[in-house]
């Protein structure tokens, strides 16, 4: 069945759902998003919907199609169909996002159980990046959760701070232009509060704020690597929350090159791994950030150690680091390595989902950028493959990862190993870890470190 409304809106939209129910409830969503905005074009099958728009002339800049008991070929014949459009795949299956993906193009997964809060994160996204209009915000989508890393790097304060007392109740906690210090978070510290909430129409001076503070930084005559360090956690914890509420805004990516070139100006242009590993010793932050920031500094000073020590390269390497976890909101899934270990701890099918997933989802984030080399959403995309061909989420063969992707992840292994055991020296990790290298780039790259 196909409905193609009766008037042209400024978004128009293909469904194809083979469950009726949920085709008109996300229709319902849309017109309540665009009123009297959008057209939608709705179908039961795929084969349907490509027997239409195939050979004719079409406008569509939204698509979101249901996966279950629809056929890959066919999926990827309406994606051939589709050039530029914004699109989601409903399905359980993240497997299949992979072969659906190509170099300049990943769809948006949605979750089947949750499908609407995937919709309303694809509208924001992508009207953030301009290529979809904004979605009309309910009442309760007004605010967006800060944790409480995040707020201690916006003071002087930008906007008001509230705390959520209940749903859709909101009460003010700080004033726009207050300095926060320790003292101030102590007693919702003490009450397990872990998060507050911001306006989202205000998020955008904050953003600028420690823009500017970064750009600062990232030109002062002398920076401690105490204070590089702080600055990077609670950036990157910052940017967590935003862009998994808004999405890579233009703002966000200007934030994260910032905190990338300030971490580059104190790390200097011939890094000393000693010196770093020293320093990782003495971690402070929370895991996911704090582990990004490490394994940016390893990496550069593996690169400067084989002789790969062009500014271009360490600028790939400390941004593919910072953004490579930066969707995952669990430090539990972030340290795990492997989709065996998941399994181990007892996560839930949905939980594991995440994991798996998470490199493709980073990758797209890197590829919204403006002006990136492209080598970054490879080395993300490939953060999580093993030489032995047992990584994920594509089991790449050891032999066909990239070279700074292979780095990148002798970098990830070698900061796991200090932070099990800080007597860990990286000659004799790589020593005792040569047969595990012995494929591939990751062959050479060994090679050049022990030579």
């Amino acid at each position: 069945m196909e409905d193609s409304g009766t008037e042209r809106g400024l978004l128009r939209v293909i469904l194809v759902f083979k469950n009726h129910s949920a085709l008109e409830r996300i229709r319902g969503k849309l017109e309540s998003y665009f009123p009297n905005q959008c057209t939608i074009d709705s179908f039961y099958s795929l084969s349907q919907a490509i027997e239409k728009i195939e050979g004719s002339v079409n406008h569509y800049r939204l698509a979101l199609i249901e996966q279950e008991g629809q056929g890959v070929v066919l999926l990827k014949a309406i994606l051939g169909l589709l050039p530029g459009v914004v699109i989601g795949v409903v399905t359980e299956n993240t497997e299949l996002i992979a072969p659906l993906s190509t170099k300049d193009f990943t769809p948006e997964v949605l979750d089947p159980s949750d499908i609407e809060s995937g919709l309303y994160r694809i509208l924001k996204k992508s009207a953030a990046l301009g290529r979809l209009p904004s979605p009309e915000l309910r009442e309760q989508e007004e605010f967006i959760a800060i944790g409480m890393e995040s707020l201690s790097g916006l003071t002087p304060l930008k906007s008001d701070v509230y705390a959520r007392i209940r749903k859709d109740h909101y009460v003010c906690v700080f004033k726009k232009g207050s300095i926060l210090e320790t003292g101030d978070l102590k007693k919702f510290i003490d009450s397990n509060r872990t998060e507050f909430h911001v306006k989202a129409s205000e998020v955008k001076d904050s953003l600028t704020q420690v823009s500017a503070r970064l750009d600062e930084l990232a030109n002062a005559s002398e920076v401690s690597q105490a204070q590089a360090n702080q600055e990077f956690v609670s950036t990157h914890s910052l940017l967590r929350d935003v862009v998994g509420q808004l999405g890579f805004t233009p703002e966000a990516q200007v934030i994260a090159k910032s905190c990338v070139n300030m971490a580059l100006k104190v790390l200097g242009s011939k890094p000393k791994l000693s010196e770093i590993l020293e320093d990782l010793k003495r971690k402070e932050g929370s895991y996911i950030p704090a582990h990004s920031f490490m394994v940016g500094n390893v990496a550069c000073a593996l690169a400067y150690r084989i002789g790969w020590s062009s500014s271009a390269t360490f600028f790939k390497l400390s941004l593919a680091a910072f953004l490579h976890d930066i969707s995952l909101k669990s430090e539990i899934y972030a340290k795990l390595r492997d989709i065996s270990s998941a399994h181990e701890a007892g996560l839930e099918n949905e939980e594991i989902k995440l994991i798996k997933l998470h490199p493709v989802q980073a990758s797209e984030y890197s590829k919204q950028f403006a002006e990136i080399p492209s080598d970054v959403d490879i080395i993300i995309s490939q953060h999580h493959e093993r030489p032995s061909g047992d990584g994920f989420p594509r089991a790449m063969p050891g032999k066909l990862i990239s070279p700074l992707s292979a780095l990148f992840i002798m970098s990830q292994d070698l900061v796991d190993a200090v932070l099990e055991n800080p007597e860990t020296r990286f000659e004799e990790f790589f020593k005792d870890n040569a047969a595990k290298y012995e494929v591939g780039q990751f062959r050479k790259i060994l090679g050049l470190i022990l030579k």
